[in-house]
């Protein structure tokens, strides 16, 4: 999410960034209160999402290759659509509506 909030700044697209954002916030939030029975802390989750948009960030923007640099934004497209429905089913299941 950080990585889609990064190229929509880059590309000036403030609505889709404050979204990407908003996203990515309440992400975290949900990920930090199901990762707390793991023992994994937001300082650890965070640094998890800092090197994934490392690494998703320098394979777009590092790629000469124009198509393997489009594939690489879609792969960051699913990965994000991915990690929203698992936020969402984690809030559905706390909220008993699973």
């Amino acid at each position: 999410m950080a990585a889609t909030s990064a190229l929509h700044a880059f590309t000036g697209n403030a609505e889709a960034q404050a979204r990407s954002d908003r996203n990515g916030r309440g992400f975290i939030t949900a990920a930090s209160v199901f990762a707390q029975p793991l023992g994994l802390t937001q300082e650890q989750l965070s640094e998890a999402f800092t090197a994934s948009t490392t690494l998703a960030l320098g394979s777009i923007t590092r790629n000469p290759d124009q198509a393997a640099a489009n594939a690489a934004i879609d792969q960051l497209n699913l990965q994000h659509d991915a990690c929203l429905d698992t936020a969402r089913a984690w809030l559905a299941e706390a909220n008993g509506t699973s």
